[in-house]
């Protein structure tokens, strides 16, 4: 009996050695897919769609006509842009009245009996913005925004047309993607208006001089009044007036019928407090005023209390007879006027040679992902050109109030490794819905065939992790286009276990296309940047090449991503040193003493091609000592430190194994020795 005890323990024993021993021993990314030890895959294919509002949907099922004639409203529900989480971007008192153009040139332009209001309400807030803003004025083309976005031409497609024909109306965020995808502005010279939708060959949007770029513009929340609501708009109004004085007019979308409307003279007095018809005409507002009086409005038909948005209409100025000044009143009230609001913050000169992106629609949907507060993103890029290209900057789109992100960079290759990523923008504030351009401080080199741009995406407070897309929803963007090895995205820059989004599938959507709405732009090294090369000659002391060394390369004591190996000749060519930079070496090769931290000659003139020869002494049989040339060398490592913790936790779990395996084996004997086996 005693024997049987003292066997049974150390079954116990062995048991329990080995139930710690199977973990260990199997590989590590089949126990943990990230560091919330969850199966990636299985929580990436149950992302969600954002799901669109009603009012978007029913619009989509209205016949093609009707659509034509309404303006499509916005695609997601109120509660994703709490109008309350809105801060006031001044406390410096308002004026009760303001006209933008009382401050700046504007002039009223005709749209005629085409359907482009959408489009002139959308340059409407390009020109004022440039001009409050930076004092330019300049007159773009709203008909060549219709016929950019539109798909098809008599002799072909559009390749970066939506899902609609020329006169087929348009939105807010279609006039944005044709802003900040190099598709315009174009001067109104370069495509005057006329006053037809008529079909042309591609060739009539083809070689156009594209003046400028949007950088940033906001989203409002969409605030649709149902009648006898009374919401309380303060801080909402605020911001309105202040972006108007600040960034010039914002696009919306009013209902304009013989119903809600009355001229008294000067201007159409709006007011419709209807929500079971649909807003059939695109303006910009312009300005305000508080005291506006309710007896400006409809007989019949009036609000409650005073005040008004001054809009800058686009119809003929003669069409209520000479006295009409183009200019009309929209009261506070009215059901729609703040349903769709979006203003241009930011634009800039053309100042790029290649954008980059897979989102050329714009963003008009986001993947969600529940109880996760992070996301990162991923584009891989091919490079345009075999010539080395600066990044300065890439744009993102946000969906969500309070959003934050990081930006990392692979400059040298479509490598989403973390060792492989560089961090090279933080945001310094939470941003709100809307389009957002980061420019760097320190301009990244683009020197690979491919690279690779990531975004990390952080929701505190939210209850879904948000990926913004661009989709194909069948509808305006239902020419949405996608292929595998674009984009992909991950919860953790450790696991290093990216899912491509081409591969996706999640049960109950139709995912036929989508990619991650981020751009990166980029600019030819210009002539006065010299680069040049080195051709790095490993030698024993014996004078004989060594091939096979590994070579380390650093810039500015950064690692570059890839290594080297010298040829048959000992030799190895480091390419695109640029000159006003410091470039160091470390060389390793088995059965050698190391060289770390060897300079490098700087680069002086473009083309240039210097030469460096280091000879490497055999070890004699004890380790390889490091053998450096600047002991006080410290190498910037940060780009890679995110695997380093796997080295420390590897020799732990080496040594572990390693003494539970001798307890194992001292037990095992203990029992063959009990049973005489």
């Amino acid at each position: 009996m005693k024997h049987i005890r003292k066997r049974f323990k150390l079954i116990t024993s062995l048991v329990i050695i080995f139930a710690f021993l199977l973990p260990m021993l199997m590989p590590y990314n089949q126990i943990f897919a990230n560091e919330n030890g969850e199966n990636i895959s299985e929580v990436i294919s149950k992302a969600q769609l954002r799901p669109y509002s009603k009012e978007y949907l029913e619009w989509v099922a209205l016949p093609e006509e009707e659509r034509k004639n309404t303006i499509a409203p916005p695609m997601h529900e109120m509660e994703y842009v709490a109008k309350e989480t809105m801060m006031l971007m001044s406390t410096s008192t308002l004026p009760a009245t303001y006209n933008l153009k009382n401050d700046i040139n504007i002039t009223i332009k005709n749209q005629g009996n085409t359907n482009q209001c959408w489009a002139f309400a959308a340059v409407s807030s390009l020109e004022t913005n440039l001009a409050k803003a930076k004092g330019q004025n300049q007159s773009f083309s709203p008909r060549h925004m219709d016929y950019a976005t539109s798909k098809t031409f008599t002799d072909g497609i559009n390749s970066l047309g939506h899902n609609r024909e020329v006169g087929d109306g348009g939105t807010a965020l279609i006039a944005m993607a044709y802003l900040t995808r190099g598709a315009g502005p174009i001067l109104e010279t370069d495509m005057p208006f006329v006053n037809n939708e008529a079909k042309f060959a591609l060739s009539y949007i083809a070689n156009k001089t594209v003046q400028k770029k949007v950088t940033e513009y906001i989203l409002f929340p969409s605030v649709k009044k149902e009648p006898g609501t009374s919401p309380n708009m303060t801080a909402f109004r605020e911001n309105v007036k202040r972006h108007i004085m600040q960034y010039g007019s914002i696009s919306t979308g009013i209902v304009y019928s013989d119903n809600f409307v009355v001229f008294n003279g000067n201007n159409l007095n709006v007011y419709c407090n209807d929500t079971n018809v649909k807003p059939n005409h695109g303006v910009s507002i312009v300005g305000w005023d508080d005291n506006y009086a309710v007896t400006n409005f409809k007989e019949g038909r009036r609000p409650q209390n005073p005040g008004a948005y001054i809009i800058r209409n686009s119809w003929d100025t003669n069409l209520y007879g000479s006295s009409y000044t183009g200019y009309d009143y929209v009261s506070y009230e009215d059901a729609y006027i703040e349903y769709s609001l979006l203003g241009i913050v930011g634009v800039e000169n053309k100042d790029y040679d290649y954008i980059y992106q897979y989102d050329p629609l714009g963003c008009n949907n986001e993947l969600t992902f529940d109880n996760k507060q992070i996301i990162y993103g991923a584009n891989v890029f091919n490079k345009q050109s075999d010539k080395v290209q600066i990044l300065n900057e890439v744009s993102l789109a946000v969906c969500l109030t309070n959003i934050s992100y990081e930006i990392y960079v692979n400059p040298e290759s479509g490598s989403l490794d973390a060792a492989n990523l560089t961090k090279v923008a933080t945001s310094s504030a939470s941003l709100s819905p809307g389009y957002y351009t980061i420019k760097f401080d320190t301009p990244i080199y683009l020197t690979g065939d491919k690279f690779a741009v990531v975004v990390k995406y952080t929701c505190p407070g939210s209850a879904k992790a948000v990926l913004p897309v661009e989709y194909n929803d069948g509808s305006y963007w239902g020419t949405a286009k996608s292929n595998a090895g674009e984009s992909f995205a991950c919860f953790d820059l450790v696991s290093n276990n990216w899912e491509d989004l081409k591969g996706l599938e999640a049960p109950g959507i139709d995912i036929r296309d989508v990619n991650i709405a981020v751009k990166a732009f980029a600019s030819d090294v210009s002539d006065n940047i010299s680069i040049g090369s080195t051709l790095v000659t490993i030698k024993d002391n014996a004078g004989l090449p060594i091939a096979g060394a590994t070579i380390t390369v650093y810039e500015n004591n950064v690692k570059r991503n890839s290594t080297l190996t010298t040829n048959a000749q000992g030799q190895v060519t480091i390419e695109n040193m640029m000159a006003g930079k410091t470039y160091k070496i470390d060389i390793q090769k088995a059965g050698y003493i190391e060289q770390s931290g060897i300079q490098l000659q700087s680069i002086t003139a473009s083309g240039q091609v210097l030469t460096k020869q280091v000879n490497l002494t055999q070890n004699s049989g004890g380790n390889n000592n490091n053998n450096s040339n600047n002991n006080n060398n410290q190498k910037d490592d940060s780009a890679y430190k995110g695997n380093l913790p796997f080295v420390g936790e590897t020799m732990v779990c080496f040594g572990v194994i390693n003494i539970l395996l001798a307890i194992a084996i001292i037990n095992f004997r203990k029992i063959k020795a009990l049973t005489g086996v």
